[in-house]
């Protein structure tokens, strides 16, 4: 009773379309966007991803507050860190996107992550041609990828729920879908900080 009151409750699914088992080796790649830490329920979140994702697939996990991967929020000095990534997702089936709920958005890190990765030119295009959404949207070049979004926060979703979860859906329509992504799984877990360890692995003992 306790997994499924602590799982329905906490943890809200805008949308997926994942069956399991999959039918061929994957190739995911896990972007975490949490600062390291053994208490942090957003890195066992994503330890446990890589796991689960690696019953059916190679997996490759990367946290973006590590050093290796710093970004300069200044466009200076990015190429080779930059050049990596994309080299990182390109060899993926799968992106995986894990990071905690910082005012009501992603880290910074991981929006400029975004910013300096997924640019014109390589996640999308605008061309004369385009038949998205009658021309208005670019063609997105990530297209034959899929993305899961998972985040975590003290908020419970419920709260989140009410105003319609904008979080994920910019993920979806302003990230993914732009750059043409096939979402595979948008979701939020709250309410974290007044549950207890017990009910906290219950979650993420849930996490398919």
């Amino acid at each position: 009773m306790l997994s499924s009151v602590v799982y329905k409750s906490n943890l809200f699914k805008l949308y997926t379309t994942r069956n399991l088992p999959y039918s061929k080796v994957m190739k995911s790649l896990i972007i975490v966007g949490s600062p390291p830490s053994e208490t942090s329920f957003c890195i066992k979140l994503s330890e446990q991803l890589k796991h689960l994702r690696g019953v059916n697939g190679e997996v490759q996990l990367i946290n973006i507050f590590d050093n290796q991967w710093h970004l300069s929020p200044y466009f200076h000095n990015n190429d080779e860190v930059v050049n990596k990534l994309k080299n990182l997702i390109d060899a993926s089936d799968r992106v995986i996107f894990v990071h905690p709920l910082w005012w009501g958005g992603m880290p910074g890190a991981l929006k400029n992550l975004i910013d300096l990765v997924l640019t014109p030119g390589y996640a999308f295009s605008y061309r004369s041609n385009s038949t998205r959404m009658f021309g208005l949207l670019p063609e997105g070049l990530m297209k034959g990828k899929s993305a899961e979004v998972w985040i975590t926060g003290d908020t419970p979703g419920w709260l989140y729920r009410v105003i319609g979860m904008p979080f994920l859906r910019i993920w979806k329509y302003s990230v993914l879908v732009f750059c043409g992504f096939k979402t595979e799984t948008l979701r939020y877990i709250g309410g974290l900080k007044n549950l207890s360890k017990e009910e906290k692995s219950i979650i993420l003992e849930s996490i398919v």
